[in-house]
């Protein structure tokens, strides 16, 4: 919804994505339980290790240094109030609903999943798709950087406080 805002063209970047068309096989085997072949698997593992420190890299040596410090207060709130805290109100609010109307007996550590993968930085994706759409990426940049930063020294403070969440709500 947010690459609509910016760009007309995202329809045609959506309809164009192999991404989207791959997703949407991985749905349809998946419902029809088609078994995956293992070396599919291993592949996607030996990818999953290298593909975002590849993109991150390829992110920072793009990213001039005279803009390194430009909007990082601007990044720091946004990241705090829209990524952390936000995320953290909607996906438990989300959770909790779900608990009380959907799934009575969901897991706590479903939950915490859940909440926890909300409120990583930004995803590497917003880059490349923003890339793609010839708009400006160093800011997107900048919110991943700033975004990882913060949230690793965070991290454990939100964990401890989700607990006590999860042990009140659930």
């Amino acid at each position: 919804f947010g690459i609509a805002l910016v760009s007309p063209k995202y329809i045609s970047a959506l309809l164009s994505s192999p991404i989207i068309y791959v997703s949407i096989l991985g749905f349809i085997l998946n419902k029809t339980n088609t078994p995956v072949w293992h070396g599919f698997i291993q592949i996607h593992n030996f990818v999953s290790l290298i593909l975002s420190p590849i993109t991150l890299f390829f992110m920072g040596y793009s990213m001039p240094w005279s803009k390194f410090f430009q909007n990082i207060r601007l990044h720091i709130t946004i990241t705090l109030f829209l990524r952390i805290i936000a995320g953290l109100v909607i996906s438990l609010s989300y959770c909790f609903i779900l608990k009380v109307f959907f799934i009575p007996n969901i897991s706590p550590d479903f939950v915490k999943t859940i909440i926890l993968i909300s409120i990583l930085p930004s995803a590497i994706i917003n880059y490349i798709i923003l890339d793609k759409l010839n708009i400006d990426t160093e800011f997107v940049s900048g919110e991943i950087l700033w975004g990882t930063v913060l949230i690793i020294f965070l991290l454990p403070y939100i964990n401890e406080l989700l607990d006590l969440f999860i042990l009140i709500l659930f």
